[in-house]
């Protein structure tokens, strides 16, 4: 039975992404769903690792820069209010308020992934499993705390699940946008070993610290939203931050 629902819930998935029109009346939202590239914000450059290497002042923190790594717009307490709404209309049965969804957090989830593991197939998995999760879970959501938290502790457990199958890190990075970056404006040859370094660098944080700091300087989370994801204190969260702050900048440091 448990597993016709999850064929169904892919199916469904699958319906989502074949750009359907879909309307919430509960939402009162309608859209188009689509399959969002994968955008990787600008590429690694010294100005933009210095972003994620440093310490932010608590003025940045407040105001991203543009060198952050901004893959999509966070999600605005609008934006939240209505998933909320969405996922307390597919627990009573709405599957449109579902698409609704998906096509939300799609590109957000999809480069959430992608910079975890550096690869696009295992980021669309995992993104799909993590929709999957979240519709199980609908009908014991509790609107406490913010919606894009609870989102991402989906999603980092789908991570940790994933890590554990493969019983190692993923190291290994493949850049899908090689061919596309000829107008960069520092030589490709010194912009392909910046990246390459970064994702090295970044690969090889502790799980928990790459989660940590790809949710504050990839998704804009803030910290509380950061440890209500990671389920762990604040000043953990902090902790974690600051050592992966340190361990990039360390490994990063022939890029300054």
């Amino acid at each position: 039975m448990r597993m016709r629902a999850v064929k169904q819930i892919h199916c469904h998935l699958a319906t989502v992404f074949d750009e359907k029109k879909t309307f919430c009346e509960k939402c009162n939202f309608s859209r188009t769903a689509t399959i969002h590239p994968i955008d990787m914000g600008p590429r690694p450059t010294v100005s933009f690792i210095s972003g994620w290497a440093d310490p932010l002042p608590s003025s940045a923190a407040a105001a991203p820069t543009r060198n952050m790594l901004q893959s999509s717009t966070p999600a605005s307490p609008t934006t939240t209010d209505i998933d909320s709404v969405c996922l307390r209309a597919l627990a009573a049965g709405d599957q449109a308020a579902f698409a609704d969804i998906v096509g939300r957090w799609q590109s957000r989830l999809l480069n959430f992934f992608y910079r975890a593991t550096g690869n696009r197939a295992d980021a669309e998995d995992l993104t799909q499993e993590t929709f999957v999760e979240l519709h199980r879970a609908a009908s014991r959501y509790q609107a406490q705390g913010s919606f894009q938290a609870f989102v991402f502790t989906l999603a980092r457990r789908r991570l940790i699940d994933s890590y554990r199958k493969k019983s190692r890190r993923p190291l290994d990075f493949v850049d899908p946008t090689t061919q596309l970056m000829q107008n960069q404006t520092e030589p490709l040859d010194h912009s392909s070993e910046i990246e390459e370094a970064f994702h090295r660098a970044l690969t090889t944080l502790p799980q928990n610290q790459r989660s940590a700091i790809l949710m504050r300087q990839q998704q804009q989370l803030s910290y509380e939203e950061i440890a209500q994801a990671l389920e762990t204190s604040v000043s953990s969260v902090k902790t974690w931050i600051h050592r992966a702050r340190t361990h990039l900048r360390e490994e990063l440091k022939d890029f300054a």
